[in-house]
């Protein structure tokens, strides 16, 4: 693959990784938010709803309270019987809007368990009301009628209340130890993400450095002379194509210069050949010469002529005069 395609992938990849771990953070985080949303939401809805439901419910048996002290006086014992059956119709309504947003388990049964009791507890105070009034609407007959009746409802609603507290508390716990759980991975997937990165960046480096590290000491043997260093070139890309061009131009001065060499050792023998062929044609025209000159003394030598001849026709030697007087001749004793 050619660098031109290598170095966008290579960041590409990286930026993926941190994206990918910054992406899986927000989903962690937005999960956790939309459990909160609708869990949390829903049981502190709960949680609401029950403490309203025993707030009505004390409201109920305080309305009770107030029919036995002023009940006397018809008016308003007909108000306080009024308040009374409204608070216990308000109950009622919170108790079944509480049981349908419950789900089953220990808390719906505990609710389930007091909306029975508080039923029974609404008879309880109905007859308490026939005994108060059969009583001369004597208070202490009253309170003796419904002694204890809502002592079940208020435990049972008690112990509802506290338990749809605590998982509410848990829920809302647990929603945040998700967010930061969600955080701290997202924080350890971007710096694992970083981490490969920078790994692989090294890596990358070094898959371009050494290659552009052998074409350096390629470049410097050749330039020093040397044509025998291996090149082993690996890979399509631009260092790949760099490196088979410096293998192919080693081979090509291996070439020039074994070519260079074999005209060069020719050219050395042919001319010792020439110089041998010199030092013969030197040595034949001295031998020659040294023969012409030999001769020529002899002819010189032979060439003294009797007395009174003339030597006009004798033969001279060169730097001679052609023509030499006739030398007297004497006479023989």
């Amino acid at each position: 693959m050619k660098l031109t395609f290598k170095l966008p992938l290579a960041f590409a990849a990286a930026l993926f990784l941190m994206f990918a771990g910054a992406m899986y953070g927000l989903y962690a985080m937005h999960r956790s938010i939309d459990e909160y949303n609708d869990l949390v939401r829903v049981h502190v809805a709960n949680e609401r709803t029950a403490s309203n439901v025993l707030v009505n419910f004390k409201l109920q048996v305080q309305e009770w309270k107030d029919i036995l002290l002023r009940g006397k006086d018809p008016a308003k014992l007909d108000k306080g019987w009024a308040a009374f059956e409204k608070q216990e119709s308000i109950v009622d309504t919170q108790t079944k809007a509480l049981l349908s947003s419950l789900d089953d388990g220990g808390t719906r049964s505990l609710v389930e368990q007091f909306a029975t009791a508080h039923v029974a507890m609404g008879g309880g105070y109905r007859k308490g009301l026939e005994a108060f009034k059969e009583a001369g609407f004597e208070p202490t007959a009253g309170d003796k009628a419904v002694a204890g009746v809502d002592r079940e409802p208020a435990r049972l609603l008690g112990e509802a209340v506290e338990q749809i507290a605590t998982r509410t508390a848990a829920m809302s716990a647990q929603a945040a130890d998700d967010a930061r759980r969600a955080g701290a991975i997202s924080l350890v997937l971007m710096m694992a993400a970083f981490a490969a990165g920078l790994g692989g960046a090294f890596l990358f480096s070094r898959s371009i450095t050494s290659p552009l590290t052998r074409a350096v000491d390629v470049a410097r043997s050749v330039a020093q002379g040397d044509l025998t260093t291996r090149i082993e070139a690996h890979g399509n890309d631009e260092i790949g194509a760099l490196l088979n061009a410096l293998a192919e131009m080693q081979a090509s001065l291996s070439n020039v210069v074994s070519r260079v060499r074999r005209n060069a050792d020719g050219v050395a023998t042919a001319s010792s050949q020439i110089a041998a062929g010199n030092m013969s044609l030197s040595a034949r025209t001295e031998k020659n010469r040294l023969h012409r000159s030999r001769k020529r003394r002899r002819a010189w030598k032979n060439s003294r002529a009797p007395c009174g001849r003339t030597r006009a026709t004798q033969v001279t030697p060169r730097r001679w005069p052609k023509r030499h007087p006739t030398r007297p001749c004497t006479a023989a004793t």
